[in-house]
């Protein structure tokens, strides 16, 4: 008899530990990773961020080339505007220091930002003096008397980021341009030159955009054109165009030339005719 109800004890213990038992919740599971859709959504997420990156920088770059062309009409209309009021061309007077009090110096009035690479260098910079001077355009310190280097925004306007703007009239060794013709160059004077000689600074991209929005898309011909410029610039060889060949790029037939865009890492220097 009692070993009935041991028994039954027992049994009635190993009942009430089984039901304890299973009324007790199981451990949590462990997760180690992350789901397919948990995954999918966070490079969903990072997609949107990088897109959004890259939209805001080509923004950026649209309203540079906007601005660059705005600026470029801009002083094409005020040196215009000073021909037709000083007959002359800005920097380019013989009669400059009878029209305004400081100005020290003539230059030869030939109808040209420069008879020679090194007279443009002068009457180039005297150009923004001039327009500034008249009223018509912004107002800048007069270059350097030494060398008549070009610093953006102080001797001359900074049309592009890291860019100085020079008035030039290229000679027949230069193919392309003829012998009558002025233009706005725009690039980065070279230090180690004593700041007399303009280099490439402008991007293949950004170059063919101003191209195709003001002319015709081709670096060497229309009214705007592309180069990588002398050799004795720190980009030498050509990296603006596809040109290969030995020597300049600036001295091949025009129209022969594309744009360079598999050279990312290339420059331009370009130029605008202001008028023949």
């Amino acid at each position: 008899m009692q070993k009935h109800l041991l028994n039954q004890s027992l049994t009635l213990a190993s009942y009430h530990r089984a039901m304890n038992l299973a009324a007790t919740p199981f451990p949590p599971k462990l997760d180690n990773g992350f789901t397919l859709v948990e995954l999918s959504v966070v490079l969903v997420i990072i997609g949107l961020i990088l897109g959004a990156v890259l939209l805001g920088r080509d923004l950026i770059k649209a309203a540079e080339i906007r601005a660059a062309i705005s600026e470029l009409s801009t002083i094409q209309t005020a040196i215009v505007m000073f021909e037709d009021k000083y007959k002359g061309i800005p920097g380019d007077m013989d009669d400059a220091t009878s029209h305004w009090p400081g100005v020290t110096s003539n230059c030869n009035e030939d109808g040209f930002f420069g008879s020679s690479d090194v007279a443009q260098d002068q009457e180039g910079g005297y150009l923004w003096h001039h327009l500034g001077l008249s009223g018509l355009y912004k107002s800048f310190k007069r270059p350097n008397a030494a060398n008549y280097s070009h610093n953006y925004g102080v001797n001359t306007p900074q049309i592009l980021p890291n860019t100085a703007a020079v008035g030039q009239r290229r000679i027949a060794s230069f193919l392309r341009y003829g012998t009558t013709s002025n233009y706005i160059q725009l690039g980065k004077y070279n230090s180690s030159t004593g700041g007399s000689i303009l280099c490439p600074s402008i991007d293949a991209n950004t170059a063919y955009l101003m191209d195709t929005k003001m002319d015709n898309g081709n670096p060497s011909s229309g009214n705007i054109l592309a180069y990588a410029a002398s050799s004795t610039c720190t980009a030498a060889p050509p990296t603006c165009t596809d040109y290969t060949g030995a020597g300049d790029d600036f001295l091949q037939p025009s129209g022969s030339l594309n744009y360079a865009f598999t050279k990312p890492a290339g420059s331009c220097r370009m130029a605008f005719l202001i008028f023949p």
